[in-house]
């Protein structure tokens, strides 16, 4: 019998080649777009010194390149990553795609729903 993990981990390749033929995946391919929804997630983000970071780069006030200068921000990408590569939940991963897939952005141009 399957795990809920099992089921997620089964799902995440198919939500991905659908999420890839929806608009948000053509600007999702697109490196410049890609920057920029990183760069503004960053600038919400919920951590103050990954929020400055985000900012600073979105207002044109750092360069990307600066950001493993500065010691502090250096630290806070590492321990976000830390974070977030101990958090990674096929579960968690499937439900995250499923709602970019089930956005109006993330539809196929061409229909289709999901498999």
């Amino acid at each position: 019998m399957d795990t809920e993990r099992e089921r997620a981990q089964r799902r995440i390749p198919q939500l991905l080649e659908h999420l890839d033929q929806s608009p948000l995946g053509q600007r999702l391919r697109e490196t410049g777009s890609r920057r920029r929804m990183i760069y503004e997630a960053l600038s919400r983000h919920p951590d103050p010194v990954l929020r400055e970071i985000g900012r600073q780069v979105v207002d044109g006030q750092m360069r990307p390149a600066d950001i493993l200068r500065v010691p502090a921000y250096a630290d806070a990408f590492r321990e976000a990553a830390t974070r977030a590569a101990d958090g990674l939940d096929p579960e968690v991963v499937a439900r995250g795609l499923e709602r970019m897939v089930n956005s109006p952005e993330g539809r196929p141009e061409h229909g289709g729903e999901p498999r």
